[in-house]
This record gives C-alpha cells, sequence and structure tokens, in this order.
C-alpha cells in the first residue's frame, strides 16, 4: 500500500520542494520496514571507519608509549589500505543500494542485478582517486599550484553543477555507459537542476543542525561516563544518526531522479533517442512503458 501511494506521487505529476521531502520520507519509512539488512549494512559501513579511527589512534599512542614507534609507518600503511578498501565498499553498497531501491519503487524489482555494479564502482573509485592525486599535484607547488589547484575545484563544481548532476543515479541506477550517462545527465540537467540544488541545500542545512541538536547534548551526558564507555556511546550515537541522514539523503536521491526522469520521458520530443513515448501509449501506473524502454536498453 505504502509503494503504491508513493509510486502514485512520484510518476503522476511534477513534485514541488514540499511533495519532494514527502516523499522522501515515505521511500525512507519503506526502506527501514522492508529493507532492513541494507540499513543495518549501511549503518555497519558507518560505524566501522569511526571506531576504526579511534581504535587507530588508541594503538598508535599504545605504540609509542611503549618504545614500538618503528611500527607506526605499518600501522599508517594499513590504515590507508583499509581506507581503499572501505571507498571502494562504500561506493559499491551506494550502486547496489540505488538500483535495487529504484527498481522496487519503479515495480520492476525482478529486474535487479548486481551485474556491472563493481565494475561502476571502481569506475568511479578511480576517477576520483585520479582527480584527487593531480588536485595534490598541484599543491605541492608554491602559490601558482594552490591557485591553479583552487581553480581546478572551481571548475569541478561548475561541471558538476551543469553535467553531473544526476549522472551519479543514472550511472549506477541505469545499465548506461560512462558516456551515455553523461548524456542523459545532461539533458535531464536542462530545466531541472535547481530540482537537485535546492533540496540538497534544505537536507544538509536540516541535517547539520539535528545532529549538533542530537549529538552534543547526548556528548554532554556521557562525559560522566568513564573515557571508554563514553567514547563508545558517543561512536554508536553519532553512527546512528549519520545513518538515518544517510538513507534518507539516499531516498530522497532517488524520489527526485525518478521523478525527474519520468518527467522528462513524457514530455521529450521525438527526436531524442531516450523518448519512447511515440512507441507506445506511457503508462506509469503499471510502469509498463518504462519497462520496455529500459529493458531495451538493457539488451545493449
Amino acid at each position: 500500500m505504502y509503494l503504491e501511494n508513493l509510486r502514485e506521487k512520484i510518476f503522476k505529476k511534477d513534485l514541488g520542494i514540499g511533495e519532494t521531502f514527502s516523499a522522501a520520507f515515505d521511500l525512507f519509512k519503506i526502506i527501514l520496514k522492508e529493507n532492513k539488512l541494507l540499513a543495518f549494512l549501511q549503518y555497519i559501513l558507518i560505524l566501522a571507519p569511526i571506531t576504526s579511527i579511534f581504535l587507530g589512534y588508541f594503538w598508535m599512542a599504545m605504540l609509542a608509549l611503549s618504545g614500538y614507534t618503528q611500527l607506526i609507518p605499518i600501522f599508517f600503511l594499513l590504515g590507508f589500505i583499509l581506507v581503499i578498501a572501505f571507498v571502494i565498499a562504500n561506493n559499491y553498497f551506494i550502486a547496489y543500494f540505488s538500483r535495487k531501491i529504484a527498481l522496487k519503487v519503479e515495480g520492476r524489482a525482478d529486474k535487479f542485478s548486481t551485474e556491472g555494479i563493481l565494475i561502476k564502482s571502481l569506475a568511479m573509485f578511480g576517477i576520483s582517486a585520479g582527480l584527487r592525486i593531480i588536485l595534490s599535484v598541484l599543491e605541492i607547488f608554491p602559490f601558482i599550484g594552490t591557485f591553479l589547484a583552487f581553480l581546478a575545484n572551481i571548475a569541478m563544481i561548475v561541471i558538476f553543477i551543469w553535467a553531473l548532476l544526476y549522472f551519479y543515479d543514472i550511472y549506477y541506477i541505469r545499465n548506461f555507459t560512462l558516456s551515455e550517462s553523461l548524456d542523459y545527465s545532461l539533458k535531464l540537467s536542462e530545466g531541472n537542476r535547481l530540482k537537485k540544488i535546492i533540496p540538497g541545500i534544505i537536507f544538509v542545512v536540516v541535517a547539520v543542525i539535528g545532529s549538533m541538536i542530537i549529538i552534543l547534548p547526548f556528548s554532554s551526558i556521557v562525559r560522566g561516563f568513564s573515557n571508554g564507555i563514553g567514547i563508545f556511546l558517543v561512536v554508536i550515537v553519532i553512527s546512528v544518526v549519520i545513518c538515518l541522514f544517510f538513507l534518507y539523503s539516499q531516498a530522497l536521491q532517488i524520489v527526485i531522479y525518478l521523478n525527474v526522469e519520468n518527467n522528462y520521458l513524457e514530455n521529450e520530443g521525438k527526436d531524442s533517442k531516450y523518448n519512447f513515448k511515440d512507441k507506445e501509449e506511457i503508462s506509469f501506473e503499471n510502469n509498463q512503458s518504462l519497462n520496455n524502454f529500459l529493458d531495451e536498453n538493457n539488451e545493449k
């Protein structure tokens, strides 16, 4: 029932900001109710790195106090390897989560497949790492390097807003290549950039304020406990809060993307290769037209 009502919201009209947040909250509740394992895995992916940071500092302090400073570089190396492994695992989870939940909302859960998810998550990791390395190299050079790195960051922000707002959703959810995802993202972005930007800004502001309201008072309370217990409780609470905000953020991104894509596919002209309106009457009640369109692309 909840899922049917959600589809009615997403696939029947162009959602406003308030309606978008409402639909995202509906999806958020569905995820917590019907996809508990995914929610738990998200919690673990947040708890693990936070715990690792605290444990890493603890063990390095112990090594330094014990005189085994020669082992500290080894811990740094292990930490670096763990960071890479975590980033790849997190990218994979985001891709898996986005595709699974989006197809569920569309009524195409039976079409879900993990095929290509690992390659796509590795590709995103490689691109991100490459950009990070380039920026790090630029920052090595005094003044001019810092200035160029600053310009590069500005350029990336502009490019992201102009062309990549819907790129990650498309690339992870649909069976499109990098170039196809970029092209499709450009098309969806036309006239729809604020639909992604404004909710994103509102969410970030609310998330920051909400986190402060929840975490700061709790931190004051646990100061009465011993250091170990207090830190452990803070880590658990922080992880829960971040997990809930992240799950809602993912739900929000999926709702925005599906609604924008639905409007695009209904209104796009005949010359667009993504348009399938002229093939048969669009009915998002059962998503049959969308199924046909996406199945054709999956057969590429």
